[in-house]
């Protein structure tokens, strides 16, 4: 016997579920767990639902499911309730051959379900309960069909339906008299309805036909439209208004990508030739410029300190020049410090220096004192002729008057000044106005103080005495210290008598030689530091060289000199700067390049769109300057014309004339010549000409008529008395049949009831005493004729219904009796998977025990089963049990966490604590990406490109490029664009937080915006499919059998919205209206289940993501053509 085994689910939609796919189940058991709300119920449903699809226990599922029966492997794509089957990969119209719907409950035992007073699986108890009755009596269901055939042991007689039947005779027979007189004037009236109805039909063919006569003078015009048109190039036909523009755009900016490149090549061989000139070669890397700057701060301390040693070297030198001519102007010899100590050995150098101060200091003070002296004689002459002229100015000062010319004088020029500073001011001049002001004010300021100042002169009469007593004591004070130099210097000459010194014979020669002896001693001692500098700066020097070396040493270059060292920089520094600009232009011109070929590979798909080679740009400008405004305004009289003879012929064809809007056109007619035409309107004219005439006549026939057959009741009477005398009949027929009916079944059930004992209510009762330790058994009996379980407890020998026992005992008892139905289905075609629902909740641990040994057996006979709970101990039941016993029989145990399968962390303990680790680990973040993505794949973590309906959904996998850049956004549980985006909203913390730059983000919405345009451009030629929920979504006015033969229609077509148009308006539905099949072409058409346009290729869709994605150079077009191949779409458009 075969059994159906789930392989996969895939859930694509489903109310309060999103997206979700269960890689693979086991053979055997599996145990589903999750959270309240996590799903689980619901896809225990949706495996039943794709066995079942008009199973209707979800709402508009949509899901897909692979399952294998035997050596057959099959997929199942539902949507609503409309399947799309596939054997071994073939495509096929029906599915499988499996038991009917209505076993469905046996196979689903929930908790729930099993304690519910309604609904399906209460039914499905009562069901039970009757096929254990049925089975009871051979196998037929006697109350049933006792019920069905309404069978009664005292049926009542119809003395109502008798007494009707005699007042119908009495109304009948009056009716047929008044009958025979309407007969003759209806035999009247029709030969005359037959002469109107002719001269009706002539009108109305006379209307039509001369509306046939405009059609063909509509049909002349678009023949010579038509003649015209194809007078012009093919080309045109595929050219658009605004192309010379287009083509216009797409040459000037491979120009403009052009010029960029020669410029950007031309810099580029620039700096090869710099780089060459330098001479430097075989660099193992390019300069560092911290190493040129190094470099070159101690080349410049070097000069620095090459100077300071040429300096000190020169100064050296002359010091020791100068050293060396005191020494030969003083004791004549090279150096001082060479002479015998003997010669100073009474008067030291020290005091000669004090002398020689002290003798030019006096001689300086005697000059300063002679000078004096002239100065008071001088103005002692000069301050005597003003005597007079000043105590004549300080006399009129004291009077508070000037002379009055003077006073005149000064006035004006103070009075001038103000004036022009004012004029200045008016005419502008504000800097020479300022400099007048402050003149005026100064010389007011001088003519207010004057009479001090002339005091301050008077003042100085008292001073000349003070002076004078000053310049007699400073006399005697310099002949005292020209005494104590004379005394001084008579010591020292005793002192140095005997030397031979250079000089000696002047007057003067002690002063000279303490002054030689005083710039000797300082020379020598200005020489010492000297010398110290020099050996400091050589020590520098060569300090500066050891680094500039250390910071060149990369590049095997030494210091020489400082000409060589700067020669050596510049160089390196020239190649460091020419390889930097050669990168930069090098990295400029690939992009450039790639850009020129996008630009290049749109140019030519919009020339190749419209019928021309890359090279036939102008070909294309030349025709759309000569022919296309003529061929536009040809072909929109040409489309006019077209317009007006379908909106004629249409109406022709399809419409009606007169009043009983009968069609009477002729697809024959349309070939009728106008002279024939106008020959038929003639001849129809005679017979119209006689309808008003006739029409007048027969209606007062009518009327007449029908005012006589107001009192006509033949009909009615005799319709009355057929339906009662047949109501009779039937009634008394049902009476005799009830009566015989239940005298037969009360007389079988008698005789089979101790014949036949179920197999299944043994089966029920052998598993109820396993699981109730032989306390209970269990019965059918019949409860107001309808059969109920009932169960005997053999400890107090009392029969009990369901209603009465505990939840716990109920779920048992109706465990068993689903157990025992399946029990005795193993001679069934097909074993099925059946699906448990928590139904441990209600049940002791040892009793569990004993069901879940009872569900491993049905496993062990091959049966898959799928335990679904939210609860962790009954997890760790299955498991534990299975590991003690069942697992060294080699049963199959899956643990499934849909929390996990649906990439959701349930956190808090209250919800969801199960003791192992149900965290999914990541690939290594050290593989390839490709490897990386491949084992996303592989582990259930990452959606497929071709599943994928929303840029929402799509996996940043196919966004990213770098494997630790997408390993670190997924470790904080980013997956998918549409939360990473809305991170990127929010802040710009993905910057901070995962490492990522500007250009980062930019790329991601770059490619997001290309993968959402392919999303919606994958879809262009190829609609969705039309199914009953689709068709149930169109407001169409047809009845439940309209609906049902246009559900059977779609299903013909195979679901295209295009081929059901077409079908009906084929006529392929009898009576169907055109208004209809109006509104479903508008709904298929805004809705996308209709497409004429044909699908794109790869080459199509690369050139539509350059063109409307806004920032494209980050575009790739190695990534984009992954991206594509990832969606499945081949050369030429087809999905694979």
């Amino acid at each position: 016997m075969n059994a159906l085994y789930f392989k996969k689910l895939t859930v694509n939609s489903l109310r309060g579920v999103e997206w979700f796919e269960i890689s693979e189940f086991g053979e055997q058991l599996n145990v589903i767990y999750g959270p309240n709300g996590e799903g689980k119920s619901l896809t225990g449903k949706s495996l039943q639902t794709l066995i079942w699809p008009k199973l209707n226990s979800l709402k508009d599922p949509k899901l897909w499911t692979e399952f294998v029966i035997g050596n057959d492997r099959w997929e199942v794509n539902l949507v609503g309730d409309e399947p799309d089957w596939k054997l071994n990969g073939h495509k096929t119209g029906e599915g499988p051959q499996v038991p009917t719907i209505d076993t469905s409950a046996q196979h689903w035992l929930g908790v729930q379900e099993l304690l519910s007073t309604n609904g399906t699986h209460h039914d499905a108890n009562l069901k039970f309960a009757q096929q254990i009755d049925t089975l009871y009596h051979g196998g037929v269901d006697l109350g049933w069909i006792a019920k069905e055939l309404n069978f009664r042991s005292n049926p009542t007689r119809p003395k109502k339906l008798e007494f009707e039947l005699r007042e119908c005779r009495k109304e009948f027979e009056a009716a047929q008299a008044t009958e025979k007189e309407l007969d003759a004037k209806r035999d009247r009236l029709g030969k005359k309805e037959e002469e109107e109805n002719d001269a009706r039909e002539a009108a109305r063919r006379i209307e039509s036909l001369r509306d046939l006569l405009e059609i063909l003078h509509v049909e002349e015009k678009v023949a010579a439209l038509e003649v015209d048109l194809k007078q012009f190039d093919d080309h045109l036909e595929k050219m658009k208004e605004d192309d010379i523009k287009e083509l216009e755009k797409f040459e000037a900016e491979i120009q403009e990508i052009e010029d960029r490149l020669l410029s950007k090549r031309n810099q580029l061989n620039q700096q090869e030739n710099y780089k060459k000139n330098t001479g430097i070669e075989n660099l193992d890397r390019i300069p560092d410029q911290r190493d040129l700057d190094c470099a070159e701060k101690y080349l410049k301390n070097i000069r620095d300190e090459s100077n300071n040693i040429k300096r000190f070297q020169e100064e050296k030198a002359r010091y020791e020049g100068e050293i060396k001519s005191y020494s030969k102007s003083i004791a004549n010899v090279d150096d001082l410090d060479h002479l015998d100590s003997k010669l100073f050995r009474k008067k030291t150098f020290k005091e000669i220096f004090s002398y020689s101060k002290r003798r030019r200091e006096l001689e300086k003070d005697k000059s300063d004192l002679s000078d004096l002296e002239d100065d008071l004689n001088r103005s002692s002459r000069e301050v005597d002729e003003l005597d007079s002229d000043i105590s004549l100015w300080i006399n009129r000062l004291k009077g508070g008057e000037l002379p009055n010319s003077l006073s005149f004088f000064w006035g004006s020029i103070i009075t001038a000044s103000f004036i022009l500073s004012i004029f200045l001011f008016w005419k502008g001049d504000f800097g020479w106005g300022v400099v007048t002001s402050v003149v005026a004010i100064a010389l007011l300021v001088g003519w207010r103080i004057s009479p001090s100042l002339l005091n301050r002169l008077n003042q100085g009469d008292g001073n000349k005495e003070r002076e004078k007593n000053l310049v007699r004591r400073r006399k005697e004070e310099i002949n005292s210290r020209e005494q104590v130099l004379k005394d001084d210097r008579y010591e020292i000459e005793e002192a140095l008598q005997g030397l031979k010194l250079e000089g000696d014979e002047n007057e003067y020669w002690l002063d000279v030689l303490g002054s030689r002896v005083d710039e000797w001693w300082r020379r020598k001692c200005e020489l010492e530091g000297i010398i110290g500098s020099l050996e400091c700066a050589k020590d520098r020097f060569q300090c500066d060289c050891d680094n500039y070396n250390r910071c060149l040493e990369p590049y095997f270059i030494r210091f020489k000199d400082c000409v060589d060292a700067e020669a050596q920089l510049k160089n390196l520094r020239v190649y460091h700067d020419a390889q930097e600009k050669i990168d930069n232009f090098s990295s400029d011109i690939k992009r450039e390049e790639g850009a020129e070929e996008i630009v290049r590979k749109i140019h030519n798909s919009f020339l190749k769109d419209r019928g021309f080679k890359p090279e036939e740009g102008l070909e294309l400008k030349r025709l759309y300057k000569k022919d296309w405004k003529k061929f536009e305004e040809v072909k929109e009289q040409l489309s006019e014309a077209n317009k007006e003879k379908e909106l004629l012929s249409s109406k022709y064809l399809n419409g009606s004339y007169g009043s009983n809007q009968e069609k009477i056109t002729y697809q024959e007619d349309l070939e009728k010549t106008i002279n024939e035409i106008n020959d038929e309107i003639k001849n129809e004219s005679k017979k119209a000409d006689k309808y008003k005439e006739l029409l007048e006549t027969n209606n007062i026939t009518r009327h007449k008529i029908a005012e006589a057959e107001e009192g006509r009741t033949i009909e009615v009477a005799f319709n009355k008395l057929s339906k009662s005398k047949a109501e009779l009949d039937s009634v008394l027929l049902e009476r005799e049949n009830e009566l015989l009916g239940n005298t037969i079944i009360k007389w079988i059930e008698e005789e089979s009831a101790e014949r036949f004992e179920p197999e299944i209510l043994k089966k029920a009762n052998e598993e109820l005493s396993v699981i109730t330790y032989d306390r209970y058994q269990l019965d059918v009996r019949s409860m107001d004729e309808v059969p109920t379980f009932f169960v005997k407890d053999l400890q107090d020998e009392l029969e009990k219904e369901l209603d009465v026992l505990s939840a716990g005992e109920r779920v048992q008892v109706l465990l068993a009796v689903r157990l025992g139905f399946l029990r005795c289905s193993v001679n069934d075609s097909m074993q099925l998977p059946l699906i448990l629902d928590e139904v441990l909740g209600t049940t002791d641990d040892i009793r569990a025990e004993t069901i879940i040994d009872t569900i491993f057996e049905l496993v062990s006979h091959g049966r898959q089963v799928f335990y679904l709970t939210a609860r962790k101990n009954e997890v760790a039941k299955w498991k534990i049990h299975w590991e003690e016993k069942w697992r060294e029989k080699k049963i199959d145990y899956k643990e499934i966490n849909l929390s996990e399968v649906r990439n959701r962390s349930n956190k808090s303990d209250k919800v969801w604590n199960f003791d192992q680790d149900v965290t999914q680990d990541l690939p290594d973040p050290n593989l390839s990406y490709s490897e990386y993505g491949k084992q996303l794949y592989d582990r259930g973590l990452m959606r497929s490109l071709k599943s994928v309906r929303k840029i929402s959904s799509v996996d940043l996998f196919y966004l990213m490029d770098n494997t630790l850049k997408l390993h670190t956004i997924r470790s904080e549980e980013y997956d998918r664009w549409g939360p990473f985006s809305q991170l990127i909203i929010d802040n710009n913390s993905p910057i901070d937080r995962f490492g990522l730059s500007e250009q980062d983000i930019k790329l991601y919405r770059a490619r997001s915006e290309a993968i959402e345009f392919l999303l919606k451009s994958s879809k262009i030629g190829r609609p969705d499919p039309v199914d009953r929920a689709v068709l149930k979504a169109v407001s169409l006015n047809i009845n439940e059998e309209k609906f049902k033969q246009l559900s059977e229609l779609i299903k013909e077509v195979g679901g295209d919205g295009a081929k059901l148009i077409e079908a009906l308006q084929s006529k392929k539905i009898k009576r169907w209206k055109i208004d209809d099949t109006d509104t479903l072409e508008e709904y298929f058409t805004d809705n996308g289940y209709i497409d004429p346009r044909k699908p794109w290729g790869v080459e199509e869709l690369e050139d539509s993501v350059l063109r409307h994605v806004t920032q494209n150079q980050y575009i790739d077009l190695k990534w984009l053509k992954q991206i594509i191949g990832a969606m499945g779409v081949d050369q030429i458009g087809e999905l694979e």
